[in-house]
């Protein structure tokens, strides 16, 4: 685009401005007369420095969520649980309770641990 005059730029600012209030970038620089939205930013941040004005902030606007709740991670099946040495040898683990809630434990269900390395794995059966 050619070089604008400093009347352009006061037009192209002004209306820029007037349409910030209402509506996104997006629907202002067709309004403007523009192509593309990256040629209108351009031009008006380039209008705004010259004529020494603060660029307009327009509306941000964001699409409505499809889905009313949010998504939920699903639950593991099996659960990593850190243990620790004992001055015997022998090695303790400590389980905590969110553990159970997790793995969603009811009372009298069977549980199988396996010791991996340095992990237990406490898995559903």
């Amino acid at each position: 685009m050619a070089k604008m005059t400093t009347a352009q730029m006061e037009k192209l600012v002004n209306k820029a401005t007037e349409l910030s209030s209402s509506t996104s970038m997006n629907a202002a620089f067709s309004e403007c007369g523009f192509k593309n939205v990256t040629s209108f930013r351009n031009s008006l941040f380039t209008a705004c420095m010259e004529l020494g004005k603060v660029p307009p902030k327009f509306i941000r606007t964001r699409k409505a969520s499809k889905s009313a709740g949010r998504k939920r991670k699903p639950m593991p099946s099996s659960v990593m649980v850190e243990v620790k040495s004992t001055k015997s040898g022998s090695g303790r683990a400590s389980v905590p309770k969110e553990v159970f809630q997790i793995l969603k434990v009811n009372a009298g269900e069977k549980l199988s641990f396996s010791l991996k390395r340095s992990k237990v794995v406490i898995t559903r059966s």
